[in-house]
C-alpha cells in the first residue's frame, strides 16, 4: 500500500487510535524502508498544517481545531516567545525549543499544550503564516560543515545556513545582507542566500548600512519615481497662481533646525482687535503627486522619511522634498493656509482654509531665534521679522499654558545629535535642548491640525485621525506602584485621566527620577495610530486630532490635504464615504505599523554611535542615573550622551550584593546597602562589545580617587 496523508490521517482518527512516536507508527501502518523517508515528510506536512500535533515525549496526535489560535508572535532577547492572540484571548508563552523556525513579528498557528501560570496558557509553534522578516543582516561564517550567517538580531538566535552566488567575494565576518527561504518545515534550520555584501565591520558607513538594510528601509528611488518628480517645472503657472491667496507679499518665515533640508511649514502673525490672526502654511505636496501615480505608489510604501544619524532617507525623491515643495527663503511655492482668529486669551474665535502661494521671508533656525528670544539681539537688520517673533512668542505661550491647564501630558524622550567627521566617525554627541524657539513651533502645529480635524468632523467627511487610545489600566497600576516606591503618592483614577496624570508629571520637574518616570509612562502609554475612527487623542486630551502640517515625510498628511483641497473645491462626494473609509484604515493600518520600523531604525543607528562613541573612551567616569534592574545587576543611563550600560553585581566591591528586581532595588548582604532605580551614581566605563552593542561599567564611588586609563589598561591585563 503506498502511504498516502489519507492514509495516515483515517487510521490516526480511528477511536481506537492511541498516541505513538512516529517510528512505532510507521510500524502499524506497516510502513516499509523505502518509504520511510516519504513517510517522515508525511507527518511534518500534516503537523505544520495543523492536521496533527505532536504531543508529550513525540507522540504523534490529533490537532484539535479548538486548542489552536492565530497570532503575532514576539521573541525576548532571553529566547522566549510570546503570541498575542488575534481574538485578544490571554498571551501564549513559547518556550525556546518549541519556537519551529518563526521569528519575532511572524504571524503564527499556535497548538496550546498546558499553562505556564494562572493567566499565561504554553504553546508550539505549528505553521508560520505570514513571515514579517524576509531579510536580514548578520556576519558571515564558514565552516567544515557549511556557510552560515550570525543574524545581527539578538532575538534570532540559530545561525542561518546560506547560499550565495559565485559572483560574491565574502570574508569570514563581513556583513551580509540575507534573503530568507519561505518557511516550510519547522524542523529544518533557517535558510537563505546571500543577496548583498556590506563589508566588513568597522568600515566607514558599515554599521548604518547594517541598520537600513536590517529594517528593510529602501534607499534608492525606482528610475519611474525620479522620472515622473523631473517633469514638474520650477516655474508656478500664471493659472495656478490666479486659483490661490496669493500671500507673497505678507511676512511669513520657517523656523526649523539648523541641518533642515526639508521645510514644510511656515508661520505669519498679526495683532487684531480682538486679539491674534494666526497663520500656518504648509507645503501643498498633493499638488505634485497625483493618486496613483509612481511618487504615490512610493511614498505610501515608504509612509515616512527616516532621520538617522548620517542621512535622510526621503518619503519623496530629493527634487520635491528639497526643492519644489520644500519652503525655501525667497522662493515661490505653493500652499494650504489655515489661519485661525484668536481671541486675547488664546481661544479660537473662527478659522479659514484655504489654497495658497507664499514666498518665505526668512528661513530661521531654533537657534537663532532662541537667542533673541532670550536677550534680543540677531535681528537688528530684520526688525520686522524680530516684531513678528515677540508676537509668536506671546501666542505660543498662551497656548502652551491653556493645554497644560487642560491637563495635556507634556513628555518628552530626550534627544540626541550625533555630530560626525567625514570618515562617519563619531566626533560628540549633544543633547537637544528643547526651549521656547522648538515650542513656537510645536504650539503652531498641534493647533493647525486640531483645526483642520475640527474641520472633518464639522462636515462628517471620513478622514485618517491621529489618535492616542487611553492607557491599560494594569499597566498605568504598575507605574503608580513603582512610583510609589520612590516615595510618591500618585492617583490616576480609575479609568486613568490625562490630567491627573499630567499634574503628577509637573511635579517631578527637576527632580533626579523625572526623566526615569518619564520614560516609564511613556512605555506604560498605548501607541499612537492613524485611522478613520476617531478616538481622540489621550495623551494630548485632545478630543480630535490629525496630522496636517508635515506632508513632505509623512503619507498620513498627504491624505489629509488630498481630501481637504476637495472640501474647498467642493468636488467631495459623500456618496464613496463608505469605500473612502475601508481605505482609509488600510493606510492607516500601513503606516502605523511602519512607523515602529523607521523609529526603532532611527534609535538604532543613534544606539550604535553612541557605544562606537564610548568604546573610545574607556576608562573615562561619566554621571549616570539607574535606569533598570536584572538578577545580574543594573543597568545605568548616561543622561549626558544618552547610552545605556550595565553594572554587574559581581564588579560591586567590599561585599556581596543582590538583586531584588520585583522591588527594583539592589542590596548589599552585610551592610545592608542599597541601590535603587532613579539613584545617581558615578559609573567607569570597562568595555564596549561593538556588535552586541552592549556598554559594560564599573560603579565608582564618589569618595574614592577615579581610576584612569593606565589604571584600568593594568587591572585588565592581569
Amino acid at each position: 500500500m503506498t502511504i498516502t496523508k489519507k492514509t495516515i490521517t483515517k487510521y490516526i482518527n480511528n477511536s481506537g487510535y492511541r498516541p505513538v512516536r512516529i517510528r512505532e507508527l510507521s510500524r502499524k501502518l506497516k510502513v516499509n524502508t523505502q518509504e520511510y523517508r516519504v513517510f517522515r515528510r508525511l507527518i511534518k506536512e500534516l503537523t505544520s498544517d495543523g492536521k496533527l500535533a505532536r504531543l508529550k515525549h513525540g507522540r504523534i496526535g490529533l490537532c484539535e481545531p479548538h486548542l489552536t489560535v492565530s497570532g503575532t508572535l514576539s521573541i525576548t532577547r532571553s529566547g522566549r516567545g510570546f503570541v498575542m492572540p488575534e481574538d485578544d484571548s490571554p498571551e501564549i508563552v513559547i518556550p525556546d525549543r518549541l519556537l519551529a523556525g518563526a521569528l519575532d513579528g511572524d504571524t503564527v498557528r499556535v497548538r496550546l499544550t498546558g499553562n505556564y501560570s494562572r493567566s499565561k496558557p504554553t504553546g508550539e509553534i505549528l505553521q508560520v503564516k505570514k513571515r514579517t522578516t524576509k531579510q536580514l543582516v548578520g556576519s558571515f561564517k564558514s565552516s567544515r560543515f557549511g556557510d552560515f550567517v550570525r543574524p545581527d538580531n539578538p532575538r534570532i538566535r540559530d545561525d542561518i545556513q546560506v547560499t550565495m552566488p559565485k559572483s560574491l567575494r565574502i570574508e569570514e565576518g563581513m556583513k551580509v545582507v540575507v534573503q530568507l527561504t519561505p518557511w516550510t518545515d519547522p524542523y529544518s534550520p533557517l535558510q537563505g542566500k546571500i543577496i548583498k555584501v556590506l563589508g566588513r565591520p568597522g568600515d566607514p558607513g558599515v554599521d548604518i548600512l547594517t541598520v537600513i538594510h536590517q529594517y528593510n528601509l529602501p534607499i534608492e528611488f525606482p528610475a519611474a519615481v525620479l522620472r515622473e518628480a523631473d517633469r514638474y517645472a520650477g516655474r508656478i503657472s500664471a493659472g495656478e497662481l490666479q486659483r490661490r491667496l496669493d500671500l507673497r507679499r505678507k511676512i511669513i518665515f520657517t523656523i526649523d533646525p539648523e541641518d533642515a533640508g526639508d521645510h514644510d511649514d511656515a508661520i505669519s502673525i498679526e495683532r487684531t482687535r480682538t486679539g491674534y490672526r494666526l497663520g500656518v502654511h504648509i507645503a501643498d505636496v498633493s499638488h505634485y503627486v497625483a493618486v496613483g501615480g509612481h511618487l504615490d505608489k512610493e511614498a505610501r510604501k515608504r509612509s515616512f522619511s527616516a532621520y538617522l544619524v548620517d542621512r535622510v532617507i526621503p518619503m519623496l525623491p530629493e527634487r520635491l522634498s528639497n526643492n519644489l515643495c520644500s519652503l525655501q527663503e525667497k522662493e515661490d511655492r505653493l500652499t494650504l493656509s489655515v489661519f485661525i482668529d484668536l481671541d486675547h486669551q488664546g481661544d479660537i474665535l473662527s478659522y479659514d482654509l484655504t489654497p495658497s502661494v507664499i514666498r518665505s521671508q526668512a528661513s530661521l533656525n531654533y537657534k537663532q531665534v532662541q537667542q533673541f528670544l532670550d536677550n534680543g539681539t540677531g535681528f537688528e537688520k530684520q526688525k520686522r521679522i524680530g516684531d513678528k517673533l515677540k508676537l509668536t512668542d506671546e501666542v505660543a505661550r498662551l497656548q502652551l499654558t491653556q493645554r497644560l491647564n487642560a491637563g495635556s501630558l507634556d513628555l518628552e524622550s530626550p534627544e540626541y545629535k550625533v555630530i560626525l567627521d567625514n570618515g562617519g566617525q563619531v566626533v560628540a554627541i549633544e543633547k537637544r535642548q528643547r526651549q521656547m524657539s522648538n515650542r513656537i513651533i510645536e504650539e503652531f502645529m498641534l493647533l493647525a491640525n486640531k483645526v483642520v480635524a475640527r474641520e472633518f468632523l464639522r462636515k462628517n467627511i471620513p478622514i485618517l485621525y491621529r489618535v492616542h487610545p487611553p492607557p491599560d489600566e494594569t499597566k498605568i497600576a504598575t507605574f503608580a506602584a513603582f512610583a510609589e516606591t520612590l516615595g510618591f503618592k500618585p492617583s490616576f483614577g480609575s479609568p486613568p485621566q490625562v490630567k491627573l496624570i499630567s499634574t503628577f508629571m509637573a511635579t517631578l520637574r527637576g527632580k533626579t527620577v523625572e526623566e526615569l518616570l518619564t520614560d516609564l509612562l511613556i512605555r506604560s502609554q498605548a501607541k499612537a495610530l492613524y485611522q478613520p475612527d476617531n478616538i481622540g487623542h489621550f495623551g494630548l486630551g485632545f478630543s480630535h486630532y490629525l496630522h496636517f502640517t508635515s506632508p513632505i515625510r509623512r503619507y498620513p498628511d498627504l491624505i489629509v490635504h488630498r481630501l481637504l483641497k476637495q472640501i474647498m473645491s467642493n468636488e467631495y462626494q459623500p456618496a464613496g464615504g463608505g469605500a473612502l473609509k475601508g481605505s482609509l484604515k488600510r493606510i492607516g493600518r500601513k503606516c502605523s505599523e511602519q512607523e515602529v520600523v523607521i523609529m526603532n531604525a532611527e534609535m538604532e543607528s543613534v544606539r550604535i554611535k553612541q557605544a562606537q562613541y564610548l568604546s573610545r573612551q574607556l576608562g573615562e567616569v561619566y554621571p549616570g542615573i539607574i535606569s533598570g534592574m536584572l538578577s545580574f545587576g543594573f543597568f545605568v543611563r548616561l543622561p549626558e550622551i544618552g547610552a545605556e550600560g550595565m553594572v554587574r553585581l559581581s564588579t560591586l566591591e567590599g561585599e556581596y550584593y543582590q538583586a531584588d528586581p520585583d522591588n527594583h532595588v539592589v542590596v548589599g548582604r552585610s551592610s545592608g546597602r542599597v541601590f535603587r532605580l532613579g539613584d545617581k551614581v558615578m559609573v567607569q566605563i570597562i568595555n564596549v562589545n561593538l556588535e552586541l552593542g552592549e556598554i559594560d561599567m564599573r560603579l565608582i564611588e564618589s569618595n574614592r580617587k577615579r581610576p584612569g586609563r593606565r589604571a584600568l589598561r593594568t587591572r585588565r591585563k592581569r
